[in-house]
């Protein structure tokens, strides 16, 4: 029905790139249940998916680490296995993935901010080893811990508690 009623409105939107997302957005849904629909106009469709996981390191802060310096669930080989989930999937089969949102909010001590700032870089890493681009999400929050994805002061341009300035520089920095 999306695809239908994009296509019929005409304009460039009769050959325009659709984003398709899972349940969700969940990657491994989109790797163990997304079925794209039918398009009248091909190769023109892509997958959509968002992740923080850990969600208790990257959504909450709650936990300080993650991967192999966390006694906690994910680790780089999960986030290495998602990638390349959704390129066995999609990507080798013609269909562009990538990653809509994306992060890990600002954390409460500077070594667990170090630990945000791996994250990050490993996370953007690599998906760029696997062809899938990155949208860092950011909700202008403005505090420390849950929720707390701000970077770039949204009225003024500033970044947000010099955090975000580190953030996104390993991020830059992530394939050096």
């Amino acid at each position: 029905t999306f695809v239908d009623a994009v296509r019929a409105t005409g304009g460039h939107n009769a050959d325009r790139c659709l984003a398709i997302t899972s349940y969700y957005a969940k990657p491994r849904w989109a790797v163990e249940g997304l079925q794209l629909p039918e398009d009248c106009v091909e190769n023109r469709l892509l997958v959509a998916v968002h992740s923080y996981d850990p969600w208790w390191f990257a959504g909450t802060a709650e936990q300080t680490s993650w991967g192999k310096n966390s006694p906690y669930g994910t680790d780089e080989q999960e986030i290495d296995r998602m990638m390349e989930s959704l390129y066995n999937k999609w990507i080798v089969n013609g269909v562009p993935v990538y990653m809509g949102e994306f992060g890990a909010v600002h954390q409460l001590t500077d070594e667990a901010r170090a630990e945000q700032y791996r994250y990050l870089a490993y996370f953007v890493h690599t998906a760029n080893r696997f062809g899938i681009p990155c949208l860092l999400w950011d909700n202008g929050v403005d505090h420390l811990g849950e929720d707390a994805f701000g970077f770039i002061n949204h009225g003024t341009g500033d970044w947000v508690h010099n955090y975000g300035q580190a953030a996104v520089q390993a991020i830059l920095n992530a394939n050096e």
